[in-house]
């Protein structure tokens, strides 16, 4: 296996989440937290980029292995394609339709679900899967099917975050970063998508052996995407008018270069 596709100890990872619609970066040293989770990165060493791990009732990350894992992304992006499929079978997670249901006649008493928080403890104990756990809290539902569908899909989606929690681990490159910035915090990198760094790069001519000088005012992520292409091999002189400069996110490409 290639080397520069291996996670190694102390890289900084972009975490997508199931949904796609979460990602995050994540230091591969020690303890880390992960979806309100503290849980040990060591698994992540020596995974390649693209794996997908899941968090393991005891607070563990477990690699999915390949004919596991359509199955578990399949399971946990279930409510995305709801409307798509026409509420058929929801990717197996429940054994019937979504029923439209009619709830103008429904109380919450908390007296509907029949497994209590020990007996879903100890499913997560024996070793019980988040889909799994799910299919039981269904099954042992006194109103889900008096739910209207769209309650039926809030319920769905509330339930994954808290028992079905994968992720897939990508590599730190100019666009995942800049496409974690814009998200997270654009103010801090000036708005720039991930296109708009592409076409900087393209217009000017950066590759493999440029001397390139540049004024980065985006926290690194220009300089650190122009390192990125670089590859070793080449010169990029770096411009700043204050006293220092602020490059952290040029840290997270994990380039191993001088600065």
């Amino acid at each position: 296996m290639d080397n520069d596709n291996v996670i190694r100890a102390g890289d900084t990872v972009i975490v997508r989440m199931h949904d796609d619609k979460s990602t995050s970066m994540l230091k591969v040293l020690g303890e880390q937290k992960i979806c309100r989770s503290k849980v040990s990165t060591k698994a992540l060493v020596g995974a390649a980029y693209g794996s997908v791990f899941q968090i393991t009732a005891d607070r563990k990350l477990e690699l999915v292995k390949d004919d596991e894992e359509e199955d578990i992304l399949e399971s946990a992006a279930i409510t995305d394609d709801l409307d798509e499929n026409n509420q058929n079978n929801a990717n197996g997670m429940i054994t019937e339709e979504l029923l439209p249901g009619d709830n103008r006649n429904y109380i919450d008493t908390n007296t509907a679900q029949k497994l209590s928080t020990g007996d879903i403890q100890r499913l997560r104990d024996s070793g019980a899967s988040g889909k799994q756990i799910i299919q039981s809290l269904i099954a042992n539902s006194d109103t889900w099917s008096s739910k209207t569908e769209f309650a039926q899909e809030k319920w769905l989606k509330r339930k994954q975050k808290k028992y079905i929690r994968c992720m897939r681990i990508v590599k730190s490159c100019p666009a995942t970063v800049c496409e974690v910035y814009h998200t997270k915090n654009k103010e801090k990198i000036c708005g720039l998508r991930w296109d708009s760094l592409a076409q900087v790069l393209s217009a000017g001519g950066v590759h493999s052996g440029s001397r390139v000088l540049i004024f980065d005012s985006v926290l690194g992520l220009a300089v650190g995407s122009v390192a990125y292409r670089l590859r070793g091999k080449g010169t990029c002189f770096l411009l700043f008018v204050h006293l220092s400069v602020n490059v952290v996110v040029f840290l997270f490409f994990c380039l191993f270069i001088s600065l």
